[in-house]
């Protein structure tokens, strides 16, 4: 797919079709599925992932 592709003109079905084939993750309604691919095929972050963050402890003395 070109990256000037009109991805709203596919439907949801064809739009998880093609996340399955790229291992996307395929949860989330249609214009969150089009950012999805969209990110992957330009190559910039996904907007609708989350991102994990760990904080370390240390106990007070």
């Amino acid at each position: 797919m070109a990256q000037n592709y009109d991805y709203s003109q596919l439907t949801k079905t064809q739009l998880k079709e093609h996340l399955r084939s790229r291992g996307l993750k395929l949860g989330g309604n249609k214009p969150e599925l089009i950012a999805r691919l969209h990110a992957h095929l330009t190559g910039v972050p996904d907007p609708t992932a989350t991102v994990a963050t760990t904080v370390a402890t240390v106990p007070v003395t």
